[in-house]
C-alpha cells in the first residue's frame, strides 16, 4: 500500500461534485476541416487550432461554436492574416508548429523543412481584429541546416529553443529575435543524429534533448545573460549524454536491438542546475525510465518502472512536486485501455523493474491515447474518440464523452473546469460551468442585459471551491 498526498476531504468533494453532476452537453466544434495538429487554450478562453499539413492556425470560441474570420500563418497578403485556407504553395514545407499565447498575445513558431523558423505574434488575436501579425523570420546563418523536429517555448515566453534534424539545438531570444546559442552537432559514429525531442528548464539552467537513436543530452550552465541583447554568446555551456545502450529492455526481441529506439516521451524535473531527474518513453516499449543525475559528479542512476501484462505505453503524463512534503507520481495509459499509476519517487528494492502501485481498466475496447490531470480529476482520451473523467483520489468514473469521428484523440487541455479536446479535425469541448467567459449568453431581456447570469448561490459555491483548491492544508490519503 503507498502513499500519496492528495486535496483535502472538501476540495475532493466540490470539485468532483462540480464534475460529475453537471448536466452540461459536450460541445463538438470543427474550427478546421483539415485534421488538427495542435490546439492551445487562451487566457480568455479563445482557442488557437493548427495544422502543419494546411500550414494554418485558426482562432474560435469553442463553448459558443464561434470561429473567427481569418488565419494566422507566416506569409501572405496582408502579412500572416489570411482569410483564404492556406495551403503548401503559400507556405511550404512545414514540419512543426508550437503554440502559445501571452495575456491575449497568440504567439505562433512555423519550423519548416529547410531550417528556416517563423515566428507569428498577433496581439488581441480574440478580439478578431483584422491588423496584420507581427512576423519575424530567422536568417540564413542562424537556422538549422536540416528539417526542425520539435520546439518549445521558455515558460516566460521570451525565448523558445527548436530542435532539428542535423544534430543540433538552438536557443532563440523573441526581443530582439535571433539564435542566441547553437549546440554542437550530435552524431552517431560518422553519421549526423538527429534531435527530435527537445524540453527546457532554463529557469534552472537545463536543456534535456533526445536524439533520434535514442541518447539522452543535456545542456547545462545557461543564465540569464544569454537572453540579454549585446551580450556575447556564452562559452561554457558543459554537455552529457546519456547512451541509449544504459537503459535495459527486456521487451524488445534481440533481432530489433539494433533498431533505433527512439523517443516517445520526454519530461524533466530538476531540484538545483546541477540536480534533475530525466523521464524517459521509448516508442513500443511496456516500460519507462528515471534517471538521476547529478552533473557536478557526472553520476547517472537509471530506474526502470512497468508492467508486460498491461501492454505497450501509449501515452504518459507526470505529476511532478517540487515540495517534498508532496510526492510525485506518473499516470501511464496502455493499448490494452488501462491506466497505471506509479510513484515517482519510490526508492523500493522488490525488483529490478518498479510496479505500478494501481491500474484501472477505462476502455475495455480502445486504446488510451492521452491524459491530462488536475488536482480533482483524471481525463484520458481512446482511440476510438471516447473520453472518459475519473475522481484522481478513488479513481472511479465521474463521466464520459463520446465523439462523432472514430479517431484518436490526441491532445487534452484542462483549464480550471474546463476540459477541451482533439479530435481528428473536430475540437471537443465541456464546462462544468453553465456559462463560461468567451461563449454566447442565450437571450436578453428588454433593458435589462443579458439572461441566464449565476446567482448569488454559484457565486459563493465557487469561491469556496476556489478557496480549496488554493488550500495548502493537504490530506494524506492511501492508494491501495
Amino acid at each position: 500500500m503507498r502513499c500519496l498526498k492528495l486535496r483535502t476531504m472538501a476540495n475532493s468533494w466540490l470539485g468532483c461534485r462540480l464534475w460529475s453532476r453537471s448536466n452540461n452537453s459536450m460541445i463538438s466544434h470543427s474550427p478546421l476541416h483539415p485534421e488538427i495538429s495542435v490546439i492551445h487554450v487562451m487566457a480568455d478562453y479563445g482557442l488557437l487550432s493548427a495544422s502543419t499539413s494546411h500550414c494554418a492556425v485558426r482562432r474560435s470560441f469553442p463553448f459558443s461554436n464561434e470561429v473567427l474570420k481569418g488565419y494566422l500563418y507566416g506569409t501572405g497578403t496582408p502579412p500572416g492574416l489570411g482569410n483564404d485556407l492556406p495551403n503548401t504553395d503559400i507556405m511550404p514545407n512545414i514540419s512543426t508548429c508550437i503554440l502559445t499565447s501571452d495575456g491575449t498575445t497568440a504567439k505562433v513558431i512555423w519550423g519548416r523543412q529547410d531550417g528556416s523558423i517563423i515566428v507569428v505574434s498577433h496581439p488581441r488575436t480574440m478580439s478578431g481584429t483584422q491588423s496584420p501579425p507581427h512576423i519575424q523570420t530567422s536568417s540564413v546563418q542562424q537556422e538549422h541546416d536540416g528539417a526542425v523536429l520539435d520546439g518549445t517555448w521558455a515558460v516566460d515566453g521570451n525565448a523558445f529553443i527548436t530542435a532539428g534534424s542535423d544534430g543540433r539545438v538552438k536557443v532563440w531570444t523573441v526581443a530582439p529575435f535571433g539564435c542566441a546559442w547553437t549546440s554542437k552537432r550530435h552524431s552517431l559514429g560518422q553519421m549526423i543524429d538527429a534531435i527530435s525531442r527537445v524540453t527546457e528548464g532554463l529557469a534552472n539552467g537545463l536543456i534535456v534533448a533526445a536524439s533520434r537513436s535514442g541518447d539522452l543530452i543535456i545542456f547545462s550552465g545557461f543564465d540569464s545573460s544569454l537572453l540579454n541583447a549585446g551580450d556575447a554568446p556564452p562559452h561554457d555551456i558543459r554537455k552529457l549524454c546519456i547512451p541509449v545502450r544504459t537503459f535495459s529492455t527486456p521487451d524488445v526481441e534481440p533481432a530489433s536491438v539494433t533498431q533505433p529506439m527512439e523517443i516517445s516521451a520526454l519530461y524533466f524535473r530538476a531540484s538545483s542546475p546541477t540536480r534533475l531527474s530525466i523521464l524517459a518513453c521509448y516508442l513500443n516499449t511496456f516500460q519507462f525510465y528515471r534517471c538521476s543525475v547529478d552533473l557536478l559528479f557526472k553520476q547517472v542512476d537509471v530506474k526502470t518502472f512497468g508492467n508486460a501484462a498491461v501492454g505497450t505505453i501509449r501515452c504518459i503524463q507526470p505529476a511532478f512536486s517540487n515540495d517534498p512534503a508532496e510526492p510525485s507520481f506518473v499516470l501511464v495509459g496502455t493499448q490494452l485501455g488501462i491506466i497505471s499509476i506509479y510513484d515517482w519517487d519510490t526508492t523500493s528494492l522488490s525488483g529490478d523493474i518498479y510496479p505500478a502501485s494501481r491500474h484501472v481498466d477505462v476502455f475495455s475496447d480502445a486504446q488510451v491515447t492521452s491524459l491530462a490531470l488536475n488536482p480533482f480529476v483524471i481525463v484520458a482520451g481512446s482511440s476510438c474518440g471516447t473520453i472518459t473523467v475519473l475522481d484522481l483520489l478513488t479513481l472511479e468514473t465521474l463521466r464520459s464523452f463520446r465523439a462523432q469521428v472514430n479517431n484518436d484523440v490526441r491532445q487534452i487541455e484542462l483549464v480550471g473546469d474546463l476540459l477541451v479536446a482533439n479530435v481528428g479535425s473536430r475540437v471537443l469541448a465541456w464546462s462544468a460551468d453553465r456559462f463560461v467567459l468567451g461563449a454566447k449568453t442565450p437571450g436578453k431581456t428588454k433593458g435589462k442585459g443579458k439572461q441566464g447570469g449565476h446567482g448569488k448561490w454559484f457565486s459563493k459555491f465557487r469561491a469556496i471551491l476556489d478557496a480549496a483548491t488554493n488550500d495548502s492544508h493537504i490530506l494524506q490519503t492511501r492508494w491501495n
